[in-house]
């Protein structure tokens, strides 16, 4: 190793290199007593430096192996003697100072050059002699003071690898050990060296007068110096963190804005391209060969419509031969339902309530880490391995007490009052002190039961369970010991009471100003299967009783706030059961809004309207009352949360429903009702969903995918094989879900899993707000795209506005009273942004889309439809004519004609409508 350049001489010219000022050993000091090691010092003797060689070079080596240079070239001004007295010398500060290398060869290399220096008589002054009488009788002058010139580089360059070292069984720095009485906060080099050169320390064998010399020469490390965890100044500098990717930025504009833009544009583009030639080659194709019929629709306004044989393509073949097929399921499916209702509903009756008797055993998850964990998560596998092996982590039960009213005194902090410390034991004793009846244990149980017992987990008891408390501070009658290690006090059970969980409330380390005193009972952790988990927490249970008996005494001096293991679940369970009346509330808004809006007044006439409603709810119910049982049957377990979303969903769905069945039965003709309508009523098949996710954001889009998938395929199949109405219906409910999920942003309404439950949610609501409205413009056989939509909106958009939107908003304008933070925040602004959305998407943003973008009507379908509707035409009039002819009063029909098209002209009867005659 490279050593130091450190040592300047500013002796006089008489002293030359090459020269000892002290050579030899000659006995111990007189003027030291009590020194850990014998004070040997050296003799006076003004000499030519010594070749060293064999053992004495060896052991040079060993001890100032920075003034080896090779046996036979290697000078020194010190005896074998001088060097063993060295070695023992430097064997006591080494021990201290050995956790940094470089620091203890600094150390060593200051009095190897001051006790063998070759050129010694040029970097000390001899101050101070003695005689002293050697054991063969003769006297010798000995040195006992002398004057040692460093450079103030070196010297600060070695102070500054030393000033950091801590000795592990104080933990304490050495260099305060080595300062004397200045410590390491006041130690500078100048008394460093100071005290390495007073004779008084014990450790010095004389007297040596550092002299610092500041004329420019340096000093430092040696390069590739020793690496320690304790030498600041030789590690490594810690390497900055790169620097942040700077933003993408195109031109001054934010780049995913400007490419966003950009594809934007080019979309808008080509769909107008799109539409531009769709337009075009329907003008050319209708310019053909055509039929022509002409008829009426239900205004009696002349409508001229003609179709080409050659447009009816396999795709309108395929989707009329769909519609035909899906239609004549359905009718059948109906017509047994309603053809025999007094063996349909005794029978589903009979279902549902064999399906609800396994309500009473449905399992509730109330553990927040289950409810809100996915089971096959990454985290909660390593919990369950954890648990396993070694046990549930332990539960904590804690108190934190104040005083606010009490005075503070200058010289005394507000919890030194002895009046508070006693309050304080006789809270914790009594805690201590719980007892109750166990059937579990079938025994009473106490806190040693059920408590933490780290040090002695096989024979617990009172003493050994583990309570952190300020009181064992009290002992020592100091929050720290003397040592800088500043071990804590220890508590009872035998384990430290750290002052950071004893107290609270003060600044940096200063515990003695402390505002809060922190009582914590930490209790053993069991599985739910467990036996004792019930005992675990009926302690607790009990706990949470006195504490809250301690709370309303008004004779107490503390304010305090608490908290148990099982709080956080008590207070899931208390909040939704104070906010089961808000949602009762909420569901009777929305029975009172189908019941009248089923009819428009609250009437029971001879078709007992009002029943309507009452049916909806009812059938809403036993769908909710029947699904729950069936998933208890089966052992899934439930939990509070699915238990709030349920109804509205089902809800949602069930009233939508009510009102496409009530409105569609008002637009049926009353008259002559042996006539088949041949209109099929809209089905729309809906999705539950369900919590599984590993992780939010990966699952979340994995469970919203899983939702829209099925949806495009099942409404491809319901609209007739009609991919492209499909694919729009299919859009418009993603966009729905993405503007909820900005919205969700906005409003700042976290994404966790009871938002990904609403937005699952949300896609179902969706297909109810833009389903009905594309199968009811696919139906449509009106001439252009935009008829089409405007047909679709007037008259099935009135049943989703009413059915969807009107359905949900009363009841989730009544979840605002809510006084969960849950319910207001995840519910109430949850669904009213869903349903807002999607009534805008689907009544708003939807006819404009179909217009543009939907399909042309099916033409083999239109032409079979006005022929049904001629058929309908010819046997309304024909009835008519017979009613008049018997003399019968006549009939007017009390809505207009269903047919979307009444015919001009009257055609033959076929065999089929003499039959019906």
């Amino acid at each position: 190793m490279s050593y130091f350049c450190l040592l300047k001489v500013l002796a006089s010219a008489q002293y030359e290199p090459g020269y000892c000022s002290f050579y030899e050993d000659c006995g111990l000091n007189p003027a030291v007593e009590g020194a850990l090691i014998p004070p040997r010092v050296p003799c006076k003797d003004y000499r030519k430096v010594v070749n060293v060689t064999g053992d004495h070079y060896e052991l040079l080596k060993s001890v100032c192996p920075m003034l080896a240079h090779g046996e036979g070239e290697t000078l020194a001004c010190c005896s074998i003697r001088q060097l063993t007295a060295l070695q023992s010398s430097l064997t006591l500060s080494k021990a201290v100072l050995i956790r940094c290398p470089s620091c203890a060869d600094n150390f060593a290399h200051i009095h190897c050059a001051t006790t063998c220096s070759p050129n010694q008589s040029q970097i000390l002054k001899i101050t101070k002699t003695a005689n002293i009488t050697q054991p063969t009788g003769i006297v010798k002058e000995a040195v006992v003071g002398y004057e040692a010139y460093i450079s103030m580089n070196f010297s600060d360059a070695s102070f500054r690898s030393c000033k950091n070292i801590r000795i592990p069984a104080t933990g304490g720095y050495a260099i305060a050990t080595m300062c004397g009485r200045y410590g390491s906060t006041l130690c500078t080099p100048q008394r460093w060296l100071d005290f390495q050169g007073d004779s008084s320390n014990g450790l010095a064998p004389l007297d040596i007068n550092f002299k610092l010399l500041s004329d420019g020469q340096t000093a430092g490390l040696p390069p590739g110096a020793v690496l320690s965890q304790d030498c600041e100044q030789s590690c490594p500098a810690v390497p900055q963190p790169p620097p942040l990717p700077k933003p993408f930025m195109i031109g001054r504009l934010d780049g995913v804005l400007v490419i966003s833009i950009i594809i934007f544009s080019c979309i808008f583009f080509l769909i107008m391209c799109y539409v531009i030639l769709e337009c075009t080659v329907h003008i050319r194709k209708s310019k053909g060969t055509q039929k022509s019929i002409s008829n009426k629709d239900q205004n009696e306004n002349e409508i001229e419509h003609k179709i080409s044989s050659k447009d009816v393509t396999c795709s309108d073949k395929a989707s009329l031969a769909t519609q035909e097929f899906l239609g004549s399921l359905f009718l059948a499916w109906g017509t047994i339902m309603a053809r025999y209702p007094l063996i349909v509903l005794p029978v589903c009756l009979v279902v549902v309530l064999a399906f609800a008797v396994g309500i009473k055993d449905i399992e509730l998850t109330t553990d927040p880490v289950q409810l809100w964990s996915a089971p096959e998560s990454h985290a909660m596998r390593e919990k369950a391995f954890h648990d396993a092996h070694f046990d549930p982590f332990y539960r904590t039960n804690q108190l934190i007490l104040t005083a606010p009213h009490r005075h503070i005194q200058i010289y005394c902090v507000r919890f030194f009052l002895t009046d508070l410390i006693i309050e304080l034991l006789e809270l914790q004793q009594k805690i201590q002190a719980i007892e109750f009846w166990s059937d579990e244990l079938n025994r009473t149980a106490r806190l040693k039961d059920v408590c933490y017992t780290p040090l002695n987990p096989g024979n617990p008891s009172l003493t050994y369970c583990a309570v952190n408390t300020v009181l064992p501070k009290y002992s020592p009658l100091s929050f720290k010991d003397i040592p800088a290690l500043g071990m804590s006090c220890m508590a009872d059970y035998g384990g430290p009471v750290f002052p950071f969980l004893a107290v609270g409330g003060y600044e940096n380390e200063e515990y003695t100003t402390a505002e809060a005193l922190i009582l914590t009972f930490s209790l053993n952790n069991y599985t739910r299967t467990d036996v004792k988990f019930n005992v675990v927490e009926e302690w607790e249970r009990k706990f949470l009783k006195i504490v809250q008996e301690y709370q309303e005494n008004p004779n107490t001096n503390f304010t305090f706030a608490y908290m148990a293991e099982r709080s956080l679940e008590d207070e899931i369970n208390r909040t939704t059961a104070e906010d089961i009346p808000i949602f009762m509330i909420s569901y009777a808004v929305i029975f009172l809004y189908i019941s009248r809006g089923s009819w428009g007044i609250f009437i029971l006439q001879v078709d007992s309207k009002f029943l309507v409603g009452l049916g909806g709810i009812l059938v809403v119910g036993c769908s909710v009352m029947a699904s729950m049982g069936f998933y208890a049957c089966i052992g899934v377990p439930s939990s509070l949360v699915i238990l709030q979303v349920v109804p509205f969903l089902v809800l949602a769905v069930g009233a939508d429903n009510i009102f496409i069945f009530v409105l569609e039965y008002q637009y049926t003709k009353k008259s002559f009702k042996n006539l088949t309508n041949p209109k099929l009523l809209d089905e729309c098949v809906t999705y539950v969903y369900y919590e599984h996710y590993l992780t939010i954001v990966n699952e979340g889009l994995f469970n919203i995918a899983v939702c829209l998938l099925p949806t495009f395929v099942v409404c491809c199949i319901l609209l007739g094989m009609d991919l492209r109405s499909g694919f729009l219906n299919l859009l418009t409910i993603v966009m729905i879900t993405v503007d909820t999920v900005g919205v969700m942003t906005l409003w700042g309404i976290d994404f966790n899993a009871v938002s990904l439950i609403n937005l699952v949610t949300a896609v179902g609501i969706s297909v109810e707000f833009v389903s009905h409205l594309t199968r009811s413009f696919a139906l449509s056989i009106r001439p252009t795209k935009v008829e089409r939509a405007k047909e679709a909106t007037a008259n099935m958009g009135s049943a989703v506005f009413a059915g969807v939107a009107m359905t949900n908003l009363p009841g989730i304008v009544v979840l605002a009273l809510a006084k969960a933070q849950l319910i207001q925040i995840f519910f109430f602004r949850l669904n009213l942004v869903i349903t807002l959305l999607g009534m805008a998407h689907g009544l708003i943003f939807l006819p404009v889309l179909l217009s543009f973008l939907g399909m042309y009507s099916c033409l083999n379908k239109k032409a079979k439809e006005m022929e049904l509707n001629s058929k309908a035409t010819y046997h309304n009039i024909s009835f008519e004519n017979h009613e008049k002819s018997n003399g019968e009063i006549p009939i007017e029909p009390s809505y207009p004609v269903k047919a979307d098209i009444v015919s001009k002209t009257t055609q033959e009867p076929s065999k089929f409508e003499i039959d019906i005659l």
